[in-house]
């Protein structure tokens, strides 16, 4: 079983906010803890939704090369749009590892 990144970065923005939190008496070392653990769980946030708007911003560009290929007079470019407004995703996997996830 591969490791989920998004859970992965959830667990150690919670940890990072509240356990280890209460260790501490040092007020900067707590307040660098809680930033940390904010921007882990904004990262965790933009990784989970990552796959779904590269997907949909691809499938935006697709039909933005189809249209314009009924615009261009160049042969060569007109087969390029043509080509590019084709292709579909080989991988929902973001980025597109070509090894599995390690830790």
């Amino acid at each position: 079983m591969k490791p989920d990144p998004v859970c992965i970065l959830n667990t150690l923005a919670r940890t990072l906010r509240t356990i280890n939190l209460t260790r501490s008496d040092d007020d900067y070392l707590r307040a660098t803890q809680s930033v940390m653990g904010e921007l882990l769980a904004a990262l965790a946030a933009d990784f989970d939704t990552a796959v779904a708007r590269c997907l949909e911003e691809n499938a935006g560009l697709r039909a933005l090369f189809a249209d314009a290929a009924g615009w261009v007079e160049d042969p060569c470019l007109k087969q390029r749009l043509l080509t590019a407004a084709g292709e579909v995703e080989h991988s929902t996997r973001y980025p597109p590892w070509t090894e599995p996830t390690r830790i």
